[in-house]
Parts: structure tokens; C-alpha cells; sequence
């Protein structure tokens, strides 16, 4: 028996359990854990970790990032779902991030190597949007 014969059923047993694992239900800690690690690769650099506008990447900046913890306060004590989505997906144009064609926003979720289409795309926009939820400061 050759190793590529052993190989290839172990790989088609991998890629068939990755493929067929299941998307986390919203509002699961799973889908919390999956939109906080969206936030990390794509928002902290600039955002900080805790989405303060603290990021590494923020000092270099010639617009700071947003405080994304005061998004609710900001806006009356709600938090603007709907305007949120369009920032992340590229419908609102944000000062400093370029235009919607920039990769941070929501074609940086279409990851061609990945099978991932619009659809996914748009589920991983939600995660991420429901994870900011999650991080907002209470009303002083």
C-alpha cells in the first residue's frame, strides 16, 4: 500500500468534515466566539482588541478609529444594527477606510479558496455585527 492510498482517504474524511461542519446558530456562543474572530483578524489591528480605536495600527493613522465600544451610546443607547451592517459591508463610506472596494470590508468575507459566496459572506458580515453588540459600554 502506498502512503498517497492512505492519504487520500484521510484527506477526503477531513475536507468532507470540514465542509459539512455546521454554521453557528445566531445568537450561540458559537457564533459569538465566530464574530469575535472575525473582529480580531479584520478590526483590531486598528480597532484595538477591545475595540477602543486602541489598535496597534491606530497611532499611524491620519483619522483615529472609532471607539466601536460606543456605538450604542452614541446613538441614543441603541445599537444602530442596520447602519453597522452597511459600514462593515461597504454601503456607508467611512473617513479614513477608503472606499467599499478596500479588503477590511464585506468582499474581505469572499474568500474564493474557501468555496465562500455572497451568502457566507453576508452570514459572516451578521456575526460580526451581533459580536460588536456584544461589546458595548453601558450608558454612563
Amino acid at each position: 500500500m502506498s502512503i498517497l492510498s492512505t492519504l487520500v482517504p484521510v484527506a477526503a474524511i477531513v475536507l468532507t468534515t470540514a465542509c459539512l461542519r455546521p454554521r453557528p446558530a445566531a445568537g450561540t456562543a458559537g457564533e459569538a466566539a465566530t464574530g469575535a474572530a472575525l473582529f480580531a483578524r479584520h478590526c483590531a489591528l486598528c480597532h484595538g482588541d477591545t475595540g477602543h480605536g486602541d489598535g496597534r495600527r491606530s497611532a499611524s493613522l491620519t483619522v483615529a478609529p472609532s471607539d466601536l465600544t460606543s456605538l450604542a451610546r452614541r446613538n441614543g443607547g441603541v445599537f444602530p444594527e442596520a447602519r453597522v451592517t452597511r459600514t462593515i459591508d461597504g454601503r456607508n463610506t467611512v473617513e479614513g477606510h477608503g472606499g467599499a472596494g478596500m479588503p477590511v470590508w464585506g468582499d474581505a468575507f469572499l474568500e474564493p479558496g474557501d468555496g465562500y459566496d455572497r451568502a457566507t459572506a453576508k452570514a459572516k458580515i451578521a456575526q460580526l455585527t451581533r459580536y460588536l453588540a456584544t461589546i458595548q459600554s453601558p450608558a454612563p
